[in-house]
Formats: structure tokens, C-alpha cells, sequence
């Protein structure tokens, strides 16, 4: 159990990271922000902290019930550090799309239940972060009990909350604007080969077992 309880701040360190570089939620909130201002962005902000949590809260609940056993193992971390690769890959591509126009996807104020949803609904189904839940609840965090695990969920939605309204802060001022996506391309390799790496690390137990095999 001491080892599960390792993974949390790895855990919390790579989805701050995933939060870092440009997706779905970062181009949808940014881009209301950059139109309506940070007031008006507040309730999808909200909802992509909830969005975040139902997503991992149905990996965690979906890994438990996979079938266990050292050959499952195997699988899991292959699998694990496929997802991790292919986020990296996706993080490479996504880079150019928020930089490109960053109202995009803007609409006008249509009341915050509304808001709410579309948060909701752009966090819950976000590819990125549900590679990077599979990837972990799959991998390193499948064994976590329910009690540490649901807290940890929590600290996603946290998270999630907080790098939402960050991005409002930041996309409400046209400056501030256009120097964030001017360094957006060289953060988002930077932290794109982040993830090659913690794909490598992923199998790494398996590969050693192989060789001293």
C-alpha cells in the first residue's frame, strides 16, 4: 500500500503538466475568456473542474474491474505507456490550434447552466485527459483503495478548477493574450516529450524483469 501512496504527487505533478499545454478545455475556457471577460467564464470554469472529476472518477471505477494477476500487469503498463506516448504525440499536434485563433470556439453568454454544461461536457469527454486517466488507473494507480483514490479525484477537480480560471485570468487581457500562445509552441514540446518519457518509465519494470530473466 506504501507504494500505491507514492504515485499521488507523481499523479498530481503530470496532470498539472497535462493542464499546462493547449486541449480542449484550455481553447474552450481561453477563448470565452477572451470575448466575455473573467467573470462571465467563471460557471464553465466550474464545470470543466466538475467534467474532470466524473472523467477520472469513470476510469478509476472502469480499471477496478479489470481482471488482475502479474499477466495483466504487463499489459496494463504496456497499455499505460501506449496512452502516455499517444498524449505526447496529441500535445505536439494541439499546440498550433490554440495559438492559431484563440476565439475559435467562443459563442456568446447564453446563462450559466449553460455554461456550466459546456464546461462540463468539453472536460468530461476530453481525449487527452482521459489518456492520461486510463493511463494512470490502468498503470501506476490501479491499486489504489477507494478512500485515497476518490480523494484524488477531488485534487483533479481542484486542479482542473484552478488551471480553468488561471486561463481566464490570463486570456481576459489581450497582452498578456498573445505572449501566452507566442510561447505556447516550445512549452507544448517541452512538455510532450515529458510524457515519451513517463511512457518509457511505465515499462521500464517489465523490461528490466525481461533482461534479468
Amino acid at each position: 500500500m506504501l507504494i500505491s501512496y507514492s504515485f499521488l504527487a507523481a499523479y498530481l505533478m503530470n496532470y498539472i503538466l497535462l493542464l499546462a499545454v493547449p486541449g480542449p478545455n484550455m481553447l474552450a475556457t481561453g477563448s470565452f475568456a477572451a470575448l466575455h471577460g473573467f467573470t462571465a467564464t467563471l460557471p464553465l470554469a466550474m464545470g470543466v473542474g466538475l467534467g474532470a472529476a466524473i472523467q477520472a472518477f469513470v476510469f478509476f471505477v472502469g480499471a477496478g474491474l479489470l481482471p488482475g494477476g502479474d499477466s495483466w500487469e504487463v499489459i496494463g503498463r504496456g497499455l499505460s505507456a501506449f496512452l502516455l506516448a499517444m498524449m505526447g504525440w496529441r500535445i505536439l499536434k494541439s499546440a498550433k490550434r490554440l495559438c492559431a485563433d484563440t476565439r475559435a470556439s467562443a459563442k456568446g453568454p447564453a446563462g450559466r447552466l449553460t455554461d456550466l454544461a459546456v464546461g462540463f461536457g468539453t472536460s468530461s469527454t476530453n481525449p487527452m485527459s482521459g489518456m492520461f486517466f486510463a493511463a494512470q488507473f490502468i498503470g501506476p494507480a490501479g491499486d489504489l483503495p477507494w478512500l485515497p483514490a476518490l480523494a484524488l479525484i477531488l485534487a483533479t477537480a481542484a486542479l482542473a478548477l484552478s488551471n480553468s480560471l488561471a486561463v481566464a485570468a490570463v486570456f481576459s487581457h489581450a497582452p498578456m493574450r498573445r505572449r501566452i500562445a507566442s510561447a505556447l509552441p516550445a512549452w507544448s514540446r517541452i512538455v510532450a516529450g515529458l510524457f515519451f518519457v513517463l511512457a518509457l518509465l511505465s515499462v521500464r519494470p517489465t523490461i528490466e524483469a525481461l533482461i534479468s530473466g
